[in-house]
Order: structure tokens, then C-alpha cells, then sequence
């Protein structure tokens, strides 16, 4: 009967024939005179350090553009900023040349009038569907008092109602209640402007046979002892003939009061 190998005769025997070859490939040369074992070693090593100086070329190159990448990052943010910071600049030299445009527009409209008047600026506003007011810088110890006119550069804007010792109220011709004297220059017909809260206002007590163009300008009759006679008021947006005695006429400002930031108080009655 056939006794079986152990397995540790056969391992053995294995190892033992593997360092033979060893030996005798340490032993051997090529014919170009190099050991045959360093050749295989050199043969087996070779493909895998060309593997790993791969991967890491490749991880390095990745690095690289990430630092890369980081620094133009950063580059931009600041650049950015630096924008940011430039657009409000721009935008503050736009405002300041703004104020000094409308300062000298403001002079020379108070140039051209014969009476007194100070300039003051926009401090507050009322929301228009609460009520059309608004405040300036400018109050008694400028000169500023009650029912003084506040005019701008393309028209009236209303009238003192309240004072301070610094600052000062104002209701302008659209609120409701509110009232002007107007006439057009070319018939002299004349009637009175009244404010109703909305942006518009209505020319009341004309009568129906007197004609009133659309496109037609009104300017102040000075009728109510308040705004100095011949200031722009508005224009005429349309004009019919009425049910009872006296047309329907709508008037629409000259003065955006949305966009008002200083104006002039006359400061004679």
C-alpha cells in the first residue's frame, strides 16, 4: 500500500528547490556578462514602480491644479471684492456729481426769480396712500414758517404746515384738501387746482363753454397769496365738458415727488 506524501514534506521539498534556483540564477549570467537574477528581479520590479510613479505623478499633477485652482480662487474673491468696492465708488462719485448738478440747477432757478429763497433737502416721506408729505433740513432759524411755498426745479411743490427750530413739514399739492390758484397764460382763465391723494390733480370751477386743451400748461395765479404768480404747475391729461356747469379737467404735475431731493422755500409770503 502506497503511504501518502505529508504536506510538510512537500512544502519543504518546494522551498528547498526554489532556493536552489536561487542560488544557481545568482550564480548564472546572461550573455552580456549581467547575473541572470538580477535581470529577472529588474524585470519584475520594473512594470510596477512604472505602476506607482504613474499613480503618484497622477495624484501629484492633481494636487498641483488643486493649489492651483485654490490660489485663482482666492484670486477671484479678491478681485471681486476689489470690483464691489469700485461700483460703490463709482456710484457715490455718480451721486455727488448728481448733488452738484442739481445745486447749480437750484441756483440758477432761484436766480431767476425776483424773490428770496433758501435751499433745504428731503429729510422724510410719507407713504403716498397714508398721506402726501414730506420733511426738509431747513426751519425757523433758517427763515422757514407756516404757508411758506416750496417750489422745485420743474414746478410747485407744495406748502409749509409745521415747523421746527431745524426742520420743517410740508404738504404737497396732491394731498387730499390741498389747493392752488391756476391760470393758463394765453386765455388768463383762470380756477382753482386741487389735490385729491392721488398723483393727479383736478381743476375746478371752469365753465363747460371755456376751452381747455389737452397738452394745454397751467401755471399759478397767486390767487391764493401763497405761490408767487407764474410758477409751472402742470399739464393738462384731459378735458370734457361736465354734467352740471363746470368742465372735468385732470392736471398732472410737472414735479415727480418720487424723486424729489431738494428744493426751494420761498421765504416771502
Amino acid at each position: 500500500m502506497i503511504s501518502r506524501i505529508e504536506p510538510k514534506a512537500v512544502t519543504v521539498f518546494l522551498v528547498a528547490v526554489v532556493v536552489h534556483l536561487v542560488l544557481i540564477s545568482a550564480q548564472i549570467r546572461n550573455p552580456h556578462g549581467q547575473i541572470l537574477l538580477r535581470t529577472w528581479g529588474l524585470a519584475v520590479i520594473t512594470p510596477l514602480a512604472s505602476s506607482v510613479s504613474a499613480v503618484a505623478g497622477s495624484i501629484q499633477g492633481v494636487l498641483n491644479r488643486y493649489v492651483v485652482l485654490f490660489g485663482v480662487q482666492e484670486q477671484n474673491e479678491e478681485l471681486q471684492v476689489e470690483i464691489g468696492q469700485l461700483r460703490v465708488e463709482n456710484a457715490q462719485l455718480k451721486e455727488v456729481h448728481s448733488m452738484l448738478r442739481r445745486g447749480q440747477e437750484l441756483e440758477l432757478l432761484a436766480a431767476q426769480y425776483l424773490f428770496r429763497t433758501t435751499t433745504a433737502g428731503i429729510i422724510w416721506k410719507t407713504a403716498p396712500f397714508f398721506s402726501h408729505r414730506l420733511g426738509i433740513n431747513a426751519g425757523t432759524r433758517h427763515g422757514v414758517k407756516k404757508n411758506l411755498a416750496i417750489i422745485g426745479i420743474e414746478g410747485i411743490i407744495g406748502r409749509v404746515t409745521a415747523t421746527t427750530s431745524v426742520s420743517s413739514e410740508i404738504e404737497l399739492i396732491t394731498n387730499r384738501g390741498a389747493a392752488v390758484g391756476g391760470m393758463l397764460t394765453s386765455s388768463r382763465l383762470q380756477g382753482v387746482l386741487q389735490g385729491n391723494g392721488s398723483g393727479r390733480l383736478k381743476w375746478s370751477f371752469i365753465p363747460n363753454y371755456e376751452t381747455v386743451n389737452v397738452g394745454d400748461v397751467i401755471f399759478t395765479s397767486g390767487s391764493e397769496r401763497i405761490y408767487p404768480k407764474g410758477l409751472p404747475i402742470g399739464r393738462v391729461m384731459s378735458s370734457k365738458k361736465g354734467k352740471m356747469v363746470y368742465r372735468k379737467i385732470e392736471v398732472e404735475p410737472f414735479i415727480d415727488f418720487s424723486r424729489v431731493e431738494e428744493v426751494l422755500v420761498v421765504l416771502v409770503p
